[in-house]
């Protein structure tokens, strides 16, 4: 009896003590972002605990408001955020961001459109098999990342405003941000690294960078996994996205003119680490901009980046990446300035 569902437990419901009710932390401002299936369900979780745990802002209010915690969750799938009840649960006008694509098989098909597009060129579109789900992302990663990186100019703006409605009538306080999501589903997985720097675009826009902390915390495929209702998904998919975030990957940049720096980086890894480590060393430094000294106003050259190689062999690890040197470009960069990042659609 849907009438009833406000009473539930799981709903947020329930007989709340208010005299067991902490009182709100005025020193700052908190937004709590939850990307993907895992993320929304952390963050309707979360809710539900504020609304049992922490005095609201009026207390003799019939409806609850916590004006400076505010929600947003972020995903490619309906079909939770339309599936929850009661008074604590997500708003899906206010606290929902869909980046969900109908279209998004037929943008998939335009394969040559998509190798053709440099802001792309990240994308393994011979390798994706078509659209896996008909909402979200299938669990493909970079499905995820499509559909995030189309409507990154939106969101930049939606959490601006999350960030100004929560920092509403405090004055020098600080603000938190908080991002939860899985990292074994496409969305979560393939959305909270962008996520991330599209939050400190937000953040540089609204002057608060430097005034602001921003804090993720992030599931291991284990938790998706163990749940009943995906015994049914193939763990393969959960597991393997997940696999570059379990266990440690160490990643270094070697920057230009500075090998001998590299060096000493790795010392210390072969000092501290077992030589099984896996290691990334990297070589896609593309300047930001023009006006850099020298010499990091330019790319590393292949004697740098083989210098590096050939030394990190010499130390004896037996695991290492190693990447292009046309990987350092700034297209892998997407651009949050631009209205319309990507749109294959359009363009076909």
């Amino acid at each position: 009896m849907p009438k009833y569902d406000s009473l539930l437990l799981n709903c947020g419901g329930g007989i709340i003590n208010h005299s067991q009710q902490s009182k709100q932390y005025r020193g700052a401002a908190a937004l709590a972002i939850g990307i993907g299936g895992t993320g929304v369900a952390a963050l309707a979780e979360l809710k539900q605990k504020v609304y049992q745990q922490l005095e609201p802002d009026d207390p003799n209010s019939a409806v609850p408001t916590y004006q400076h915690i505010q929600f947003l969750a972020i995903d490619s799938d309906t079909t939770d955020i339309d599936r929850m009840r009661g008074k604590a649960k997500l708003d899906r006008d206010q606290e929902f961001f869909s980046i969900n694509n109908p279209n998004l098989a037929v943008a998939l098909r335009a394969k040559d459109l998509i190798k053709g597009n440099a802001s792309l060129n990240w994308m393994d579109i011979d390798h994706i098999d078509g659209l896996l789900s008909t909402q979200g992302a299938g669990g493909v990663r970079q499905v995820g990342r499509y559909l995030l990186i189309s409507r990154a100019s939106n969101l930049i703006s939606i959490i601006q405003a999350k960030c100004t409605q929560a920092l509403e009538g405090m004055t020098g306080s600080d603000l938190d941000v908080y991002i939860f999501a899985g990292i074994s589903g496409g969305t979560g997985s393939g959305c909270f690294l962008d996520t991330c720097y599209i939050v400190q675009k937000a953040l540089e826009n609204m002057g608060r960078a430097q005034s602001s902390n921003v804090m993720g915390f992030f599931f291991l495929p284990d938790v998706i996994t163990s749940k009943p209702q995906v015994a049914s998904q193939p763990v393969r998919v959960n597991y393997n996205n997940g696999m570059a975030a379990s266990g440690v990957l160490i990643r270094h940049m070697v920057l230009p003119g500075c090998v001998d720096d590299t060096r000493r980086v790795l010392d210390y890894v072969s000092a501290n680490y077992p030589k099984n480590v896996y290691i990334s060393i990297m070589s896609q430094y593309a300047p930001p901009k023009d006006d850099l000294p020298r010499p990091i106003n330019r790319r590393i050259t292949k004697g740098e980046y083989d210098r590096a190689l050939d030394y990190a062999i010499s130390k004896g690890f037996e695991n290492v990446f190693i990447q292009q040197r046309n990987s350092a470009d700034l297209s892998y960069t997407p651009d949050f300035d631009a209205d319309v990042i990507f749109d294959p659609i359009k363009r076909a």
